[in-house]
């Protein structure tokens, strides 16, 4: 697995997106990519721009948002 980032901007506001993306591999969260997820997740709290930050999978599903309660936060 690997990550993809992007920042979309809307009309007042930018959206931190983080997605999951499949290299052929397993689907698996490795130490490397949990850290580099916490390196992003560090980016979007830190630009004060950015409204919201979201963990998507591979699909498109929603996983969680920066500031929820979802388990990266705690890992970071």
């Amino acid at each position: 697995m690997k990550l993809a980032k992007e920042i979309i901007t809307s009309k007042d506001s930018k959206i931190g997106v983080m997605k999951l993306v499949s290299d052929g591999g397993p689907m698996t969260l490795t130490l490397s990519l949990i850290h580099e997820m916490c390196d992003i997740l560090k980016e979007f709290t830190v630009d004060q721009e950015i409204r919201a930050g979201i963990i998507s999978g591979p699909d498109g599903d929603f996983l969680c948002r920066a500031g929820s309660r979802c388990y990266f936060k705690f890992l970071c």
